[in-house]
């Protein structure tokens, strides 16, 4: 049976890939094929989309399991910059206590804050560059599985 353009009504996940094969409607842009005209490229679309969603699905769960474990980590780095921080500042707290006068206590903070204002910006670009590169990880499975993807509907374009 040809592929044709239809809208789709919304239904359950009942006959996902059934629907995706032969009720897809039509994408913005594209000229009207007309009722019952298959789509160029279509003849085996409905062998591809299976496999495609099935190995799409374990490249999300692989996402989500590496985003799961490097959460953690990064919830156990934050939690030591929130208890680096706290110990900070009691012996900030302890140097200042040890000031007798004003000048004392201002020649202390001017001695102390850039110091404690470049460590705490240290320690953040610390936390931010594992978040980065837990966003690379996790993407990394959809990204191949995009690029298989491509390689199965467009073999000439992808080696």
């Amino acid at each position: 049976m040809p592929i044709a353009w239809r809208p789709v009504r919304c239904r359950p996940l009942e006959g996902t890939v059934r629907i995706m094969t032969t009720e897809c409607p039509q994408p913005a842009g594209l000229p009207d094929l007309g009722a019952g005209a298959p789509r160029p490229g279509a003849e085996g679309l409905p062998r591809l989309v299976p496999g495609l969603v099935a190995s799409g699905l374990v490249a999300a769960a692989k996402s989500q399991e590496i985003l799961a474990r490097g959460s953690s980590v990064l919830i156990a780095a934050l939690a030591g910059l929130l208890m680096t921080s706290i110990d900070d500042g009691m012996a900030v707290r302890r140097t200042r206590e040890t000031c007798r006068t004003l000048g004392s206590l201002i020649a202390c903070d001017l001695e102390l804050a850039p110091r404690l204002l470049s460590e705490t910006v240290a320690r953040l670009a610390v936390l931010v560059r594992m978040a980065a590169h837990l966003c690379e990880e996790a993407a990394f499975p959809l990204q191949a599985q995009v690029e298989r993807s491509l390689a199965e509907f467009f073999p000439a374009r992808h080696p």
